[in-house]
């Protein structure tokens, strides 16, 4: 009989297991709220024990909120075209043997996905999968997860599974877990674990490809074998004395071909020759091989009988700036140097000599052999690294981009100079009047300075820096008159989500005229940490009592930034808070405000501001005693906020080879104190004629002049562009270019 008993309690226990493959899917229904309604599921109720569970609205957002925990839930899924986000506040336990999957689906679209966590996350013996390309391997899918606080407990991490991307950033809490494998497979494609905060113990890590990257303030605990194969990558991130960064009770493998990257975070400097312990071997194991690929000014050597692997410091030269004058964080791209030059001869919109295929070359110098205004017939889609766009090169009245939105995405190392980009509301293309774009839009650029452009016209923004884009430096540029007719006349946004830690400067540019996001700043995913340096703001619009100069960041976000020098300025549009420097933000936004920053409030016609203090600021922001740290090769060369106002309107914009009648019109805007917030191009008189010019003589077609080359001392007859005649880390060509 006790037998019986006991067969009908494992029937009943298997009938239990095996019923969760055939529960009900529950799939989220709505674009917000929280699990626990049960009106937002189809069918309607709320997921029990066994459910499937599938997260596939675009754009929705599902909230597991504080103080509720789930049922153990058989799979979770989350994906979409239009990323889906499941956030964990409370509880989310999982049954046995399943997984959570995040970024999947089986057609080549962008099916991905994000989960947030700051409660806790059960699933012992559950994979977490950041990415699964499904069975034919589409790379597009990527999936997204960000612990801020709490505990995860799963019983594996595969980050990238079947050639997708995935990437999970770790800024606080703990993660228990089993294998974890940087890049499931071999495929060809990016993936990230990244340690910031917290602390991460696991049973043993693969970093296949990708990367792992480890900050001082986190803790990584392996408690087994560590291989990093020829494609992986470590990150470093050091920011005070000796420290080990990874622990491994087993063996360590590194092949050859891996990547060493090693950072200094907080303005922290090592002493020369000052050793740093990566990866330490406890417990009788032992490290084989060192990385093949070591950042400049360090190399790595393996110490007491291979158990420890160090990192030595030894000061290297400071890189070469992108060129003299760049400053902020993105001051070392290194553009197209020593790459190709192509020439835009022709104002067509595509096909040879077009600007739209010279700027989709990688690796090279965009010159122009004539002004004028390109009408761009579709979106300009760019692709591609390691580019500099000189426009002051360009003859005549200049070069200007008209209609089509400058959308560069996935990319690195970007030099764009004196070039204008004025969208217009009536551009008669599929993305233009009555729609949300940019004049520029740059989604997922690292290492990218735009100096002395020129925007206008954008029907959302005027400038748009998003997702995943970092070391960033936008200097001496005008962003003047997006239009408002749709009630989006907005300068400048950054929004690098999926980063945890992101670096942009801002610094000597003039916003005029406009609804307001002079700029807004903020991550939803971790800090970002940008300065606002020496800038101006005139007329800023709105009506809502917190709308001020300058719009710092989204209201739960994160922003931590040094505002210095800068200079607003009320005008006829400024709203019924004209004396509102800042707006915008919670106690996220640490914000240190300098002594120089000068707000004139009174809308005369006086110039007449005077100093602002913390009272200026809206809002419940933390106030900073001090500027947070900035290494000594981004920082910028600071002035006064009275000396930034002259400098700026004298020197900002596409000032090559002279100012168009749009950016004279907002600098005497600002001199009088006029000019308005506007809906239409048409109603300033639109795009102005910019003369095509003649371009100087080039016989050997390297870019450069002959006339300047035979001074310089150069042959202008052979193409010697990419030779350093002086050696100072510029090529000759970019001598030319800077020249002008």
């Amino acid at each position: 009989m006790k037998k019986l008993v006991a067969l009908a309690a494992l029937v009943c226990v298997l009938a239990l297991v095996a019923g969760g493959a055939t529960a009900a899917t529950k799939t989220w229904n709505v674009s917000s709220g929280n699990w626990n309604t049960s009106g937002s599921w189809t069918p309607t109720g709320i997921p029990v024990a066994g459910d499937e569970v599938k997260q596939t609205k675009a754009g929705g957002k599902c909230t597991i909120p504080s103080g509720y925990s789930t049922a153990n839930i058989y799979r979770v899924y989350i994906y979409n075209a239009t990323i889906p986000t499941i956030t964990v506040t409370g509880t989310l336990n999982m049954a046995t043997g399943n997984f959570i999957k995040v970024g999947f689906g089986s057609t080549a679209s962008n099916q991905n996905g994000r989960m947030i966590q700051t409660g806790t996350v059960a699933a012992a013996s559950t994979p977490l999968i950041l990415g699964d390309g499904y069975t034919s391997r589409y790379a597009a899918i990527k999936g997204w997860y960000n612990l801020n606080s709490g505990t995860l407990t799963c019983g594996e991490i595969q980050l990238g599974y079947r050639g997708a991307s995935g990437y999970m950033y770790q800024a606080g809490g703990s993660t228990n877990v089993g294998l974890v494998t940087v890049g499931y497979d071999t495929s060809n494609n990016d993936c990230l674990y990244s340690l910031t905060s917290g602390t991460l113990t696991c049973t043993g890590m693969a970093v296949t490809r990708g990367a792992l990257t480890v900050s001082q303030s986190a803790t990584c605990d392996i408690n087994g074998n560590m291989t990093v194969g020829g494609t992986g990558t470590l990150n470093a991130e050091i920011s005070s004395g000796d420290n080990t960064y990874v622990d491994v009770s087993g063996n360590v493998t590194i092949s050859s071909g891996s990547t060493l990257n090693v950072s200094l975070l907080g303005g922290f400097t090592p002493s020369n020759n000052q050793e740093f312990t990566i990866i330490q071997s406890t417990g009788g194991g032992a490290i084989s091989g060192t990385f093949s690929n070591v950042t400049s000014g360090w190399s790595n050597a393996l110490r007491d009988s291979n158990t420890r692997l160090v990192a030595i410091y030894s000061p290297a030269p400071e890189p070469t700036k992108a060129f003299p004058g760049a400053y902020g964080f993105g001051c070392q791209a290194s553009g197209g140097r020593g790459g190709s030059v192509y020439k835009v001869t022709n104002l067509n919109n595509s096909g040879s000599g077009s600007f739209r295929d010279c700027v989709k070359n990688d690796n090279g110098t965009v010159i122009f052999d004539t002004g004028g205004t390109v009408t761009l017939a579709t979106r300009l889609n760019v692709y591609n690294s390691n580019v500099t766009v000189a426009g002051q090169t360009a003859p005549g009245g200049g070069f200007c981009v008209r209609n089509g939105v400058m959308y560069i995405r996935n990319f690195e190392n970007w030099i764009i100079r004196h070039m204008r980009f004025r969208l217009g509301r009536h551009s008669g293309t599929s993305e233009g009047s009555e729609n949300q774009f940019d004049s520029m839009t740059i989604t997922n650029g690292v290492n990218v300075i735009v100096d002395h452009c020129s925007f206008s016209w954008g029907c959302d923004e005027n400038v748009d820096i998003k997702d995943l884009s970092n070391n960033l430096t936008i200097q001496w540029c005008i962003l003047t008159e997006p239009l408002n007719f749709q009630g989006h006349g907005y300068e400048l946004i950054l929004e690098p989500n999926g980063i945890a830690n992101t670096y942009m400067t801002l610094h000597h540019n003039l916003f005029a005229n406009q609804l307001g996001r002079n700029p807004r700043g903020s991550n939803e995913y971790g800090a970002i940490l940008w300065e606002n340096i020496n800038n101006v703001a005139y007329n800023w619009g709105g009506t809502e009592g917190d709308w001020g100069a300058w719009a710092c960041c989204d209201s739960s976000e994160h922003s931590d930034l040094n505002w210095v020098g800068n200079y607003s300025i009320a005008g006829p549009n400024s709203g019924n808070t004209p004396s509102t420097m800042l707006s915008a933000g919670t106690t996220n936004s640490r914000i240190y405000i300098g002594s120089t920053n000068y707000i004139d409030s009174d809308r005369d016609t006086s110039h007449d501001g005077v100093a602002a203090t913390w009272s200026n600021v809206a809002g419940s922001k933390t106030q900073m005693g001090s500027p947070f740290s900035i290494p000594t090769a981004y920082q910028v060369a600071t002035d006064t906020a009275d000396t930034a106002y002259t400098n700026v309107l004298a020197g900002a914009g596409a000032t090559k080879p002279s100012r168009d009648s749009v950016d004279t019109r907002a600098v005497n805007s600002v001199t009088n104190r006029n000019g308005s917030i506007i809906n239409d191009e048409d109603d300033v008189g639109g795009w102005p004629t910019l003369a095509a010019g003649t371009p100087p003589t080039d016989t050997d077609g390297d870019g450069m002049p002959d006339a300047w080359e035979t001074a310089y001392g150069t042959n202008p007859n052979v193409a010697d562009n990419n030779g350093d005649l002086d050696g100072d880390g510029y090529t000759n060509l970019e001598e030319y270019i800077n020249s002008l």
